[in-house]
């Protein structure tokens, strides 16, 4: 009886999590990337927080995205 009680409570959960997932996703627009965009990028990413300390900014930049390498991957220059 206890294993049923847990595992309609897992259910329950999984339910909810998806549909909270989807309340919140279905307002992102996804925007692609282009070629000419500024675009910021993630101290964390890079490894700079954990070495630098908790005060470090999150985000470096803007970088100016020059170039399509592959599908999602951006070759930048400082601006």
């Amino acid at each position: 009886m206890l294993l049923l009680l847990r595992g309609d409570a897992y259910l329950h959960e999984k339910i909810a999590k998806v549909k909270r997932d989807h309340s919140y996703n279905h307002m992102i627009k996804e925007r692609p990337f282009t070629t000419r965009d500024l675009e910021l990028r993630k101290t964390k990413a890079m490894g700079k927080g954990v070495i630098q300390g908790k005060l470090t900014a999150n985000w470096e930049g803007p970088y100016l995205i020059f170039e399509e390498v592959r599908p999602e991957i951006f070759r930048v220059q400082t601006f």
